[in-house]
């Protein structure tokens, strides 16, 4: 059986897109509960869309075959 790392790294980086965007909606539930986690989720949510939109971008080339 041979994977295809790039068609899964690819999969992987959009999950982190959508993972870093869903930690930015909870950024006003932060702000308004407690506001000294702001700093700390907001870099959170930043590194996690980085890593994401870079793993997406490198490997966006690649379609699954059927």
């Amino acid at each position: 059986m041979n994977l295809n790392w790039r068609v899964i790294l690819n999969v992987l980086g959009l999950l982190l897109l959508f993972n870093g965007g869903f930690m930015l909606l909870c950024l006003p539930a932060s702000l308004y509960y407690n506001p000294t986690d702001l700093v700390p989720m907001l870099f959170a949510a930043c590194t996690t869309l980085g890593v994401g939109l870079m793993t997406w971008v490198l490997t966006r080339k690649d379609k699954p075959s059927i």
